[in-house]
C-alpha cells in the first residue's frame, strides 16, 4: 500500500486536520483519478469540507481507503475527486476495469456465437 504524505503542519496532536476547518478531523484526501497525490496541489478535509468544495467519491470505490501521514500523524482516508477527474462517476481505474469486462464480455459472446 502506497502512503500518501501531506504537509506536516495538518498534524495536530497525533491525528490529521481539515485543511479547511481546523476543528475537523480529516477524513478525506483528494487524489486525481490515478489515485496520485501531490501534497502541494491536494488537500485532507474532512467529509463536510469535501462536500462543500464539490469534491466527488467514485461510484466504484465506496469501500478503498488510503493510508495519509502528515509528520507521526497516519490514518486511512477517503479518496476524493474533483469533479472533471471522474468518468460516469469513477476513477480511471474502475473505468478500466469496466472496459476490461465489456470487453472479455464481447469476446466471449462472439465466440459462442460462432461455436
Amino acid at each position: 500500500m502506497t502512503t500518501r504524505i501531506t504537509s506536516a503542519e495538518y498534524e495536530s496532536a497525533g491525528t490529521i486536520r481539515c485543511a479547511h476547518s481546523w476543528d475537523h478531523y480529516a477524513t478525506h484526501v483528494e487524489v486525481s483519478h490515478t489515485h496520485d497525490h501531490d501534497p502541494t496541489e491536494h488537500i485532507v478535509v474532512c467529509v463536510d469540507c469535501a462536500r462543500l468544495a464539490g469534491l466527488l467519491q467514485c461510484n466504484a470505490c465506496f469501500d478503498e481507503k488510503l493510508m495519509v501521514r502528515a509528520g507521526p500523524a497516519s490514518c486511512h482516508m477517503t479518496p476524493v475527486y474533483a469533479p472533471n477527474e471522474l468518468v460516469d462517476g469513477c476513477c480511471a481505474k474502475h473505468v478500466s476495469l469496466r472496459l476490461q469486462r465489456a470487453l472479455t464480455d464481447d469476446l466471449s459472446s462472439l465466440k459462442a456465437r460462432a461455436g
